[in-house]
């Protein structure tokens, strides 16, 4: 997503920029694709401070500590020549969410406490593919929606990417899933 100049994000949680991300080539085929077997391990990262030299803390290299929230991990059947998937197509395959013994705003995503957490982990995120999915192309899309701005209309700041991934092995399992964007609204709490 794509930070305007009032602060907001580009298009919020209804446009189509929510999906994966704006970026120039956001929906068009990638030039190669992630083989996966189904069942396996798979990772992603997420950094605050590549590329910026000595300007971002340590503590705030991976994520900045104050971008509490969820992570979630959704996938799709894709073909790059229909387009990004329409309709209910995404799956949830993983979350990471709120320290359930936590009785203040504490999240798994950014604390080191967390074993599960970015931070304790380098800014990597590790999570399994279904083991019984069924063999095709997908994209596997990942989200870590930041609230420490939550709270105000549109304050909410979602970290979208997708990856092309190739899954294999002898699965047959499509499961039903959400629109995205249309899984939640601006003011969903």
């Amino acid at each position: 997503m794509q930070e305007t100049a009032d602060g907001k994000w580009r298009g919020g949680v209804a446009s189509t920029n929510y999906t994966c991300g704006f970026m120039p080539f956001a929906g068009q085929a990638a030039a190669a694709k992630c083989a996966v077997a189904a069942g396996s391990q798979v990772t992603v990262s997420y950094y605050h401070g590549a590329g910026y030299g000595d300007e971002t803390p340590a503590y705030d290299e991976w994520i900045a500590r104050s971008h509490k929230g969820p992570f979630m991990a959704f996938m799709a059947k894709f073909d790059a020549k229909d387009g990004l998937p329409q309709g209910n197509a995404w799956f949830k395959i993983y979350q990471l969410g709120k320290i359930k013994e936590a009785t203040n705003n504490d999240w798994q995503t950014v604390q080191y406490a967390s074993p599960d957490g970015l931070n304790n982990n380098h800014g990597a995120m590790n999570f399994t593919i279904p083991k019984d999915l069924a063999p095709g192309n997908y994209l596997l899309r990942t989200e870590i929606i930041a609230l420490h701005s939550a709270g105000s209309l549109y304050g909410a700041q979602p970290y979208v990417r997708c990856v092309e991934l190739t899954v294999t092995g002898s699965g047959s399992a499509s499961p039903a899933g959400v629109a995205i964007p249309g899984n939640w609204n601006a003011s969903h709490p």
